[in-house]
């Protein structure tokens, strides 16, 4: 749904673009729907065909809440959803996907193997006297892969507190680029929040991932 969201974004500025009519390309849909319609009020013929793909951006936009609020409640119903939301850029598709994922956490006697199962876990390419070390495996579930990997970007960039698994980030970001401390970051998310599943605890932003009781 997300994805046709940004379709019909892409349309729309590619219909008006020989009109050498441009629409700011960071603004909400309502905003963006103003000034579209504004862009082409004098042309009645351009006007229908922009109205169109508006209605639907509009019913898809609807859909997408509906479908948020349906994700929240499922969330607030879950007890380890809420304590995976406590990690500062975890939300509840991120909880979820977590969850589905990874369905029982007894099935991981180290914390740490969580990762490899991920596919956040570098490859590694051994023979002889060679010992490589590849890109990420990109092995199980991606979906949740993907999540973890937007949460480790929220925490690095968006998230406005202080802790050490993000001062650990931003020194690797320095180190080694944005996006190998991400995946790094996302890594790192995967074991603690396996952690917190198990512990039945909360994150402590204040000890970088150590546990409080519930």
């Amino acid at each position: 749904m997300v994805r046709n969201k940004r379709t019909f974004f892409g349309q729309i500025r590619g219909l008006l673009r020989p009109f050498r009519i441009r629409l700011a390309s960071r603004q909400g849909t309502k905003r963006f729907d103003e000034a579209a319609r504004s862009a082409v009020c004098q042309d009645d013929l351009l006007y229908a065909c922009v109205n169109a793909l508006l209605e639907a951006l509009a019913a898809i936009e609807m859909q997408i809440a509906a479908l948020d609020r349906q994700v929240r409640a499922l969330t607030q119903r879950s007890e380890t959803c809420r304590r995976l939301m406590s990690v500062p850029g975890v939300g509840p598709v991120t909880a979820l996907a977590f969850v589905a994922a990874i369905e029982d956490p007894g099935r991981f006697r180290r914390t740490r193997d969580v990762g490899g199962y991920l596919g956040l876990t570098p490859k590694r390419y051994q023979s002889g006297e060679k010992d490589v070390s590849g890109t990420i495996s990109r092995q199980g579930d991606g979906v949740a892969r993907h999540y973890l990997y937007e949460a480790a970007n929220c925490l690095l960039t968006s998230w406005s507190g202080t802790s050490p698994l993000k001062s650990w980030g931003l020194g690797l970001m320095r180190r080694v680029g944005a996006k190998k401390a991400r995946v790094a970051v996302a890594r790192k998310l995967a074991c603690l929040l396996l952690r917190l599943w198990k512990d039945e605890s909360h994150f402590d932003a204040e000890k970088g991932g150590s546990l409080r009781p519930a």
